[in-house]
């Protein structure tokens, strides 16, 4: 939803991944598929595009960013304008399609739940904390810092979405730890561009299961939540088409958000 001139009104939108490319698009960047692509959107009525900036690629090491990321992603914003698209960038990406993807400075030692990925392989190890390292949570504010000065009052940013479903990649030692992280990511983005809205992208089981962070601890810091899910994954459900499943959701995480 978005507000215009005091209404709201429905905003319709999609998750982005090219056919050809997946994963790997950044590193393998050509402009014909996403011209291709945007022009597609824009013919069905799409009106938001949500990116994902794969963290391995935006910030192969913990104190550099990638220049030629940066520059991709202002070519794919130009692009987007040129459609009359707005675009959600996607932090901290994280964990994606059952797998998390980490730039290698990220893997820290013992088992995750999920299976790590990292420069083309598979490694051992988990993610390290970002709620509880001092040292990725700086890292985390200079992606931060490089991305929204990248894009610093590009037309087509439409807000910024602070993960994806981020509960699968780490959990926070506590629920103080979870605010505190979401007070510094928030106000680090507000510090360089205060006037596009900030998001989470939230999992299912972040709302089903008593899982920190939740929609309460998000709400103070983020101007709206977000939920992603497949209903058919949900054992309650009617089907993998059941509309009730995102209503239900929707309205859980808006009243546990308050």
């Amino acid at each position: 939803m978005e507000k215009i001139g005091g209404e709201e009104r429905m905003v319709v939108g999609a998750n982005y991944w090219p056919a050809e490319k997946g994963i790997s698009w950044w590193r393998e960047f050509e402009v014909p598929p996403l011209r291709r692509d945007f022009s597609l959107a824009a013919e069905y009525g799409l009106e938001v595009i949500r990116i994902f900036l794969l963290w391995e690629d935006f910030q192969p090491e913990i104190n550099r960013l990638s220049v030629p990321a940066l520059k991709d992603l202002v070519r794919l914003a130009d692009l987007a304008q040129d459609r009359r698209i707005k675009i959600l960038p996607t932090f901290f990406c994280g964990h994606v399609t059952g797998m998390n993807w980490l730039p290698p400075w990220m893997v820290g030692r013992g088992k995750g739940e999920h299976r790590l990925f990292s420069m083309g392989m598979i490694r051992k190890g988990r993610a390290r904390n970002m709620y509880s390292d001092r040292e990725v949570r700086s890292a985390q504010k200079l992606l931060i810092h490089e991305t929204a000065d990248a894009l610093q009052g590009h037309p087509a940013v439409w807000g910024w979405d602070l993960g994806n479903q981020t509960s699968k990649l780490v959990i926070p030692p506590s629920r103080d730890s979870a605010r505190a992280w979401f007070e510094e990511m928030a106000t680090e983005l507000r510090r360089w561009d205060s006037s596009l809205p900030i998001t989470w992208g939230m999992d299912r089981s972040d709302l089903e299961e008593p899982r920190i962070p939740g929609p309460e601890d998000l709400a103070p810091y983020c101007d709206f939540l977000s939920l992603q899910f497949h209903p058919g994954q949900a054992g309650w459900a009617d089907g993998p088409m059941d509309e009730k499943v995102p209503l239900f959701l929707c309205l859980m995480a808006q009243w546990l958000g308050g």
